[in-house]
């Protein structure tokens, strides 16, 4: 799955998070899922946003 459209930028957690629930699906774990959040399961989400950590790319060392 690729996560570099144009004007992405993804931080390692929250692209983490995206592959969790990417996993739901192709899992066929996904009605299951939905029916634990309807059930008074649900998620709390904090006030404001969090911040995105960058990623810094390793250097790439120039090949002779």
């Amino acid at each position: 799955m690729r996560l570099d459209g144009p004007g992405m930028r993804w931080g390692r957690h929250r692209s983490e998070l995206l592959l969790h629930l990417r996993c739901l699906i192709l899992g066929n774990q996904w009605v299951d899922f939905v029916d634990h959040l309807v059930h008074g399961h649900r998620v709390t989400l904090p006030a404001q946003p969090v911040p995105a950590q960058p990623y810094t790319a390793k250097p790439q060392r120039a090949t002779a």
